[in-house]
């Protein structure tokens, strides 16, 4: 019987291994055997299929082992529990396959030929990253959706070859591209030359780790079909508490501007980044209603900002003029060294006023948080 973090007897050679599954394990038991069914009968044969056992307390390890019984291809690796990020870098640490493929243990393949078509895709067009779509599944209802941001043609200009092409050329619509570790499909060689993993200790992982991947890329593809089945509304699911998670998200941004920084030959991506940084961040406290939790968010935002842009951008009429009026208030704010809730008092009228102004636009969920904030003063 095969033991644990041992490659077991029948696994192809490393140099036939086609690719490397990549699937973290915590406490999935109710849908664990869906994922590897899909995972077992693709029609690519030449994968190992890397479960990383991060301390399941439930049945997901018995599960492990009956499978791996019955498919040699199948490697457990235990550890103690380290969360998502950890148990993915194990798992890339171990892997032999030429491309790597993430799916999450509740979460599946679309397609019995998902891998099949990536790695001939991957290999006809010589790609670091080929990024495809997901399609979600509402665990509550029990049906499929489409997140309308996935939508590569909402942000793709007319004529664009999306077929293969380096990071500069999409520069327009770079920050826009929809972001998830399972929704792409990875050049293992590329990975380890520039020594990329997940930063563990943090959620809104992906959002790091699918960021530099696609500054350090040399070649990318975009495929506009979806390839697995992101499972949503699921109990104890860590990417359903946007709340709790928020407290990384300005962390998260800060370590991608220091990498871009670092990596980027491109000033006006760079810049573009800046800019986009800021809306993010005021983008999400616009949509709050809450303010004892924007205070209590304040010194992350702007411990991230400090780096993303330092006070003086605040000033600076030429980056100012590429935010949007709710950003330029949002970082007076910042830097004023006031709270929340006492600067926007101050200045309720200014912010009134912009938000009439945007009354067409705003939609319902901004004219709910303007009514409420202003309620409040």
């Amino acid at each position: 019987m095969q033991t644990e973090n041992e490659i077991p007897a029948g696994t192809p050679p490393a140099t036939e291994i086609k690719v490397s599954v990549i699937v973290p394990v915590y406490n999935v038991e109710k849908y664990l055997r869906t994922c590897l069914d899909f995972i077992v009968a693709q029609t690519l044969r030449d994968i190992e299929i890397i479960c990383v056992n991060d301390g399941s307390t439930d049945g997901s390890p018995a599960i492990l082992a009956e499978y791996a019984a019955e498919d040699p291809r199948i490697r457990i690796i235990a550890q103690e529990n380290r969360g998502l990020s950890a148990a993915r870098n194990t798992g890339m640490n171990a892997a032999r396959g030429k491309y790597l493929a993430f799916v999450d243990s509740d979460d599946w393949f679309y397609s019995l030929a998902a891998l099949e078509e990536l790695y001939e895709r991957a290999e006809q067009f010589s790609l670091d990253l080929l990024r495809h779509r997901l399609i979600c599944f509402n665990n509550a209802t029990g049906t499929f959706f489409h997140r309308p941001w996935d939508n590569y043609a909402k942000f793709l200009p007319k004529g664009f070859n999306a077929t293969a092409f380096p990071p500069e050329a999409c520069t327009p619509f770079f920050w826009r591209i929809p972001v998830t570790a399972p929704g792409a499909f990875y050049r293992r060689a590329f990975i380890e030359k520039n020594k990329l993993r997940f930063a563990e200790g943090l959620t809104f992982e992906d959002q790091l780790f699918f960021r530099q991947c696609l500054i350090s890329a040399a070649r990318v593809g975009f495929i506009d079909k979806p390839y697995v089945v992101y499972r949503r509304n699921r109990a104890g699911s860590i990417t359903d508490d946007w709340d709790g998670n928020w407290k990384d998200y300005p962390e998260i941004h800060r370590r991608l501007f220091v990498f871009a920084q670092e990596h980027l030959s491109s000033p006006k991506l760079l810049e573009s980044l800046r800019a986009n940084i800021v809306e993010i961040f005021s983008g999400a406290y616009a949509v709050r209603t809450d303010v004892s939790w924007k205070e209590a968010m304040a010194p992350l935002v702007r411990n991230a900002l400090a780096v993303v842009a330092p006070a003086k951008y605040a000033a600076d009429e030429e980056f100012r003029g590429r935010i949007s009026p709710r950003s330029k208030l949002f970082l007076e704010w910042v830097y004023s060294g006031e709270g929340y809730a006492e600067f926007f008092r101050k200045r309720a009228g200014k912010f009134k006023r912009y938000a009439i102004m945007r009354r067409i636009t705003i939609g319902k969920r901004r004219r709910h948080y303007r009514d409420k904030f202003f309620a409040k003063f």
